[in-house]
């Protein structure tokens, strides 16, 4: 029932805002982390490649925000197993979110840490 609420709550978001508005953006990135809360990995894994992917032509200016979407998107391929698709996302994380925050941002830590999970795991 919440699923759907927040499902039609972004479809008016979308019609008034537009699909590429920020918050728009930003809304429908929070479903997926909803949807990844609830356990439901394949909605999260399809609303999370389009935010990103928006988000990078919405936000050029080396905002933060691409950063987290790809930290969000790399960590949930994590947890789906898919390491080989997950590696670079988190690095792009990693570099962005650096650029834009610093090093010792929480936000870069969290991606960090995750980045060397992955290696962890590798060996």
């Amino acid at each position: 029932m919440t699923t759907a609420i927040a499902w039609w709550a972004l479809r008016l978001e979308r019609q008034d805002l537009g699909p590429d508005n920020p918050d728009t953006i930003w809304f429908e990135n929070n479903l997926a982390n909803f949807y990844d809360r609830a356990h439901d990995l394949r909605s999260a894994e399809s609303t999370s490649p389009d935010v990103l992917a928006r988000a990078r032509r919405v936000f050029t200016k080396g905002e933060w925000d691409v950063g987290h979407f790809a930290y969000h998107l790399g960590a949930l391929l994590a947890e789906e197993g898919k390491k080989d698709e997950a590696r670079p996302l988190l690095a792009e994380s990693v570099r962005i979110l650096t650029a834009a925050l610093g090093k010792d941002s929480p936000r870069t830590l969290w991606a960090q840490s995750a980045l060397d999970a992955l290696s962890q795991q590798a060996k």
